[in-house]
C-alpha cells in the first residue's frame, strides 16, 4: 500500500485510537496544541455520529456528522467502520510515517480485545485493501492491552518504519501534589538485534516510589529496569550517594552499587542534561555494557535539549487529560480495591481543579496580552509601525520569499524586522555563459524564482518567472546603462546577504573551459561581494556545488568567499551520466575528501540515469580511487548481484553500528579496501587504500543510511526531489545543462546523442504528467516579484555608501559581454596583461594563506 510516488512521505508525530464500549476516539496530532479530534459515537439506532474537532476538546458547539453504516454484525461494528474510514482519509490515503501510535482500550478481557484488533483489521482492508497496514516509528498502549494482544495488534495492523521500533505499555499515576510527571520507570524486556525495543513504562506525578520500586522492577525485567528523574528533582539524589565517580563517557558519570544479596548492581547516571538510573543483574550488566556506554542523555522525554519537542510537549502535559478529557483517561492507572478507588476519585478531583485554575490563569494571561497591545500599541490608527519586534518577526514568517524581499524595501524599520527573522532558502543557482546569465532561487519544491538576464542594446535585458521556464510567460525589464554580472551581483547581495539568511545549496555554473575567463569572473564576483561581507553581513552557505568543468582554483575562490565554518559543510561538483533506460539517477558514485582543519567535505558526484555501471564497476572505482586522496562510494537505489574479483573477504556482516552491516574485502595486490554495507534503506560501497582506512573509520562507523540522495526516507525532502528531477535539466533548459558529463571529446557526440534521445523521454512524461495534473487557474505571482530589480537599486541606494561608484563602473562595463572578460592580445595588451597579473597574484596569495588543503 504505501508505494513509492517519487514524493516524500508525510509525518505526523503521534495518532492516538481509544476505543470504548459504545464509541471511539482518533487524536492526529500535528504540532504543539495542534490537533484534530474525531469522537465517533453510537446512536440508539444503531448507526454513528462523528463529531470532529480541532485544537479543541470541546464538542458542546460541534454539530455531528450522522454516518449510517448498516451492519450486519452489530452497531457497534458501524463505530469501527467510521474509524477505519478516517484513518483511512486522512493517513493511509498518503504515504505517511507516524512517529508514535497510541492504542487505548477500556476492555480488560483478552479474548475481546482480540476480537477488537481482528475487527479493526477487517475493517481497514474493507476500505483500503489487504495491504493496509500504518508505517509508524513506535507502538504504545495503555496498560489494560494484554502482552500478547499487543503484539497481535502489531502483526495485523502496523508495520515499522526502516524495520525498526519501540513497543511500549504506559500509564500513568496521578497525585495531587504535582500536575506534571516527576519520575518515569522503564522495565525493558527485550533489546533484538535489529534494535527493537520491548518495554513498560510507569509515569509518576509524585517521587515516593524512588529506588525500591527500582529494584522490584529489575527483578521482573529480563534486561534492565531505569529510573528517569524530571531535570529539576535528580540532582541532589545523584550527589547524596557516597560511592566513587567513574568517567562513563566524556558526558557522563557514572556511581556503581553492587547488591550481591539479590545479585543486582544499580549504575547510578548523571550528565548536563540530568540523573536516571539502571538497575539490573550482574549477568545482564556484562550483555548490555556497551549498550549503557553510549548513553549521553538517558532523560529521554524528560529532557528539553535532547528530546524531539513534540514529544517533550505531550509528556509533559499528559496529565492534563484528566482534565480536558476525563472521559479517555484508560491511561490512568486506577486501583481496582473499593477503598482504594474511593481514595483514586478524591486524588483526581483535585488534580482537575489545579489544572482547571491554571487553564483559567493561562487563558487570562492571554486576554490580558491582546488587550495591552490593543491599547498601548495603540493598534487602531498606526498598527504596523508600532507592533513590538517580536509580532512582525511572525508575520513575515509567513510571507514567501519576494514578499519579504519587497518589505525590506519599505522602510529602514521594516528592514531591519526582515533581516532579523531568520530566512532560510534550500538552493540558490548562480550559471554564466557567454553574454547571459541566470540567477535561480528554489523556494520549495518545485517552486523557485528565475530571472535570466541578457546584454540588449544599451543596458540589460531580464526575463523574470515564477515555477515555469517558459520565457514566452515571462515579464520583460529592460534595465538600461547597466552590465550583467553588476546587476545580477546587487540582487544576490540584496536578497542573501546578511546574518539572518541561510542558503542550503550554493550552485555555481561556469561554461566553457576556458581557465582564464573562470578567472576573471571569479575575481569580479568577488569584487563586488567582498567589500560588502563584514561583521554584521554574511552570505552563509552550507553546501557549495560547483560545475565539473570548474577547475580547483576557481573553486577555491568561492570556498574562501563563502568561508563560513560555522554553517559551511560540504564542497561538491554533481555531474550527471546519461542512460537511455531511466530519467532519474539510479546509482552515485562519489569521490569524497574530509578535510578537518577545514570543516568540509570535497565531493564529487556522479548520477548514473542506469541500472548498474556495466561489469567493470570495480575498475572505475578504482580509477577514480587512484586518481586523488581520499575514498570512493557506491551507492546504489536497488541491489544487484555482482562479483567481486581481486578482493579476498576478510570479516562478514560485521555490525558498523546499530543500523549497518558491514563486509570487509581487501585486494593485497593494489593495496585498496572495499568495505560493502547495507542496511535497512538499502546497499552501498566504500573503497579507501589500507593507509587511510582507519583516517576515515570514524566517519565510515556513523553511516545509518549510505544512499546519499537516493533515500525518500532520510534525505532532505527538498534534495530528494531536486536531484530526481535533475535530470529534466536535459527537457526544460537544454542551454543550461553543462551538468551532463561529457567531458571527454571521444565521448561527446554519443552524450549528446543520448542527451537527445533523454530529453525526447522527459518531455513525454513531462506531458502526461500535465494532462494527469490540473493546472492552476491564473495564478498569482509573488507580491513584489514584479518589481523585485526596481526594489534591488533603492535597497543599494541607502545600503551602500559607494555605489556612485559602483554606478560608473557598471556603466563602463555595458559595453562589454561575458565573454568579453578575457586577456586580450591586441593594442591593449600591457593593460590587460598587468591586470591579468593582479588577479594571478591574488589567487596565489588567497591561496596559500587560505585553501592550501582543498588545493591539495
Amino acid at each position: 500500500m504505501l508505494e513509492s510516488s517519487g514524493l516524500p512521505k508525510k509525518y505526523v508525530p503521534r495518532i492516538r485510537f481509544s476505543v470504548q464500549e459504545d464509541k471511539c476516539l482518533i487524536v492526529v496530532y500535528i504540532d504543539h496544541d495542534e490537533f484534530q479530534r474525531f469522537e465517533i459515537i453510537q446512536t440508539p439506532s444503531g448507526t454513528a455520529n462523528i463529531y470532529q474537532m480541532i485544537n479543541t476538546y470541546d464538542r458542546r458547539n460541534i454539530e455531528p456528522s450522522p454516518v449510517s453504516l448498516p451492519s450486519k454484525e452489530g452497531s457497534f461494528s458501524s463505530i469501527l467502520f467510521a474509524s477505519s474510514v478516517i484513518l483511512k482519509h486522512y493517513h493511509i490515503n498518503d504515504p505517511t510515517i507516524i512517529g508514535t501510535f497510541e492504542l487505548e482500550f477500556s476492555e480488560r478481557d483478552e479474548k475481546k480485545q482480540e476480537k477488537l484488533v481482528e475487527d479493526i483489521e477487517r475493517h481497514l482492508k474493507s476500505v483500503d485493501g489487504p495491504d493496509s497496514k500504518l508505517l509508524i516509528k513506535k507502538l504504545v498502549t495503555n496498560s489494560i492491552v494484554h502482552e500478547n494482544v499487543a503484539a497481535y495488534a502489531l502483526a495485523l495492523l502496523f508495520e515499522f518504519d526502516g524495520g525498526i521500533g519501540d513497543t511500549n505499555v504506559e500509564k500513568l499515576v496521578i497525585h495531587s501534589k504535582a500536575h506534571f510527571p516527576i519520575q518515569a520507570f522503564d522495565s525493558v524486556f527485550e533489546i533484538t538485534n535489529n534494535g527493537d525495543v520491548y518495554r513498560t513504562s510507569m509515569i509518576t506525578c509524585y517521587g515516593s516510589e524512588g529506588v525500591s520500586l527500582l529494584y522490584k522492577l529489575a527483578e521482573k525485567s529480563e534486561c534492565f529496569a531505569t529510573l528517569r528523574f524530571c531535570s529539576k528533582y535528580g540532582s541532589s539524589v545523584f550527589d547524596n550517594q557516597e560511592f566513587p565517580i567513574k568517567r562513563l563517557n566524556e558526558k557522563v558519570e557514572l556511581k556503581r552499587y553492587v547488591n550481591k544479596e539479590r545479585n543486582q548492581v544499580t549504575r547510578m547516571n548523571k550528565s548536563a542534561c540530568g540523573v536516571w538510573f539502571h538497575c539490573l543483574s550482574l549477568e545482564n550488566e556484562k550483555k548490555f555494557e556497551e549498550y549503557l556506554k553510549k548513553e549521553t542523555c538517558g532523560l529521554r522525554w524528560f529532557c528539553k535539549e535532547c528530546s524531539d519537542p513534540f514529544e517533550y510537549w505531550f509528556y509533559h502535559n499528559l496529565p492534563r487529560r484528566v482534565y480536558h478529557e476525563p472521559e479517555w483517561c484508560d491511561v490512568v492507572d486506577r486501583p481496582e480495591s473499593k477503598e482504594k478507588l474511593l481514595e483514586f476519585g478524591k486524588e483526581l478531583e483535585k488534580v482537575k481543579a489545579i489544572v482547571e485554575k491554571e487553564e483559567k490563569k493561562k487563558q487570562k494571561e492571554l486576554e490580558e496580552e491582546k488587550q495591552k497591545i490593543w491599547e498601548e500599541q495603540n493598534l487602531s490608527r498606526n498598527c504596523w509601525t508600532r507592533l513590538p519586534l517580536e509580532l512582525k518577526h511572525e508575520v513575515i514568517k509567513k510571507l514567501d520569499l519576494m514578499s519579504r524581499y519587497a518589505m525590506r524595501s519599505v522602510s529602514r524599520k521594516d528592514r531591519v524586522a526582515v533581516d532579523s527573522s531568520n530566512l532560510y532558502v534550500p538552493r540558490v543557482r548562480l550559471s554564466i555563459k557567454e553574454d547571459k546569465l541566470m540567477l535561480m532561487v528554489y523556494t520549495g519544491v518545485e517552486k523557485f524564482l528565475r530571472l535570466e538576464f541578457s546584454r540588449g542594446k544599451g543596458g540589460v535585458t531580464i526575463y523574470k518567472l515564477e515555477n515555469s521556464y517558459n520565457l514566452k510567460e515571462a515579464d520583460i525589464k529592460q534595465v538600461p546603462k547597466t552590465a550583467i554580472l553588476p546587476l545580477s551581483i546587487s540582487i544576490l547581495r540584496s536578497l542573501f546577504l546578511h546574518k539572518s539568511a541561510l542558503l542550503g545549496t550554493m550552485e555555481i555554473e561556469f561554461f566553457g573551459k576556458d581557465e582564464m575567463i573562470h578567472v576573471e569572473l571569479a575575481s569580479h564576483i568577488m569584487k563586488r561581494l567582498w567589500r560588502a561581507i563584514g561583521e554584521k553581513r554574511f552570505l552563509r552557505v552550507k553546501r557549495l556545488v560547483f560545475s565539473p568543468n570548474m577547475s580547483r582554483i576557481v573553486q577555491g575562490f568561492f570556498v574562501g568567499l563563502f568561508g563560513d565554518n560555522t554553517v559551511r559543510e560540504e564542497a561538491k561538483v554533481d555531474e550527471i551520466l546519461i542512460g537511455v533506460d531511466h530519467i532519474v539517477p539510479k546509482v552515485l558514485l562519489n569521490k569524497v575528501c574530509i578535510q578537518d582543519e577545514m570543516k568540509l567535505r570535497n565531493v564529487t558526484t556522479t548520477h548514473h540515469m542506469l541500472d548498474w555501471v556495466g561489469d567493470n564497476f570495480l575498475g572505475r572505482m578504482k580509477r577514480l580511487e587512484n586518481s586523488d586522496i581520499g575514498f570512493t562510494s557506491m551507492h546504489f537505489s536497488k541491489i544487484n548481484k555482482f562479483t567481486i574479483e581481486g578482493f579476498e573477504m576478510v570479516s562478514r556482516d560485521e555490525k558498523l553500528n546499530e543500523h549497518v552491516k558491514m563486509t570487509r574485502c581487501v585486494n593485497k595486490e593494489e593495496n585498496l579496501v572495499l568495505r560493502m554495507n547495507q542496511s535497512s534503506c538499502g546497499f552501498w560501497m566504500n573503497m579507501v587504500s589500507v593507509e587511510n582506512e582507519a583516517k576515515y573509520l570514524e566517519y565510515f562507523k556513523t553511516e545509518t543510511c549510505g544512499l546519499d540522495t537516493l533515500c525518500e526516507n532520510c534525505c532532505d525532502p527538498f534534495d530528494y526531489w531536486f536531484y530526481r528531477t535533475l535530470p529534466r535539466r536535459l527537457y526544460y533548459e537544454p542551454e543550461w545543462c553543462d551538468v551532463v558529463w561529457s567531458q571527454r571529446e571521444d565521448v561527446r557526440d554519443s552524450v549528446e546523442f543520448l542527451s537527445r534521445h533523454a530529453g525526447k523521454r522527459i518531455k513525454d512524461i513531462v506531458a502526461e504528467e500535465r494532462l494527469s495534473t490540473p493546472n492552476e487557474k491564473n495564478p498569482v505571482k509573488s507580491w513584489g516579484f514584479r518589481k523585485m530589480v526596481e526594489n534591488v537599486e533603492e535597497s543599494s541606494e541607502s545600503e551602500e555608501s559607494d555605489e556612485s561608484s559602483e554606478a560608473s563602473e557598471a556603466e563602463e562595463e555595458s559595453s562589454r559581454t561575458v565573454c568579453e572578460l578575457r586577456v586580450e592580445t591586441s593594442s591593449e595588451f600591457p593593460k590587460n596583461f598587468y591586470h591579468f597579473i593582479d588577479v594571478v597574484l591574488f589567487s596565489i596569495i588567497l591561496f596559500f594563506y587560505t585553501f592550501k588543503s582543498f588545493v591539495h
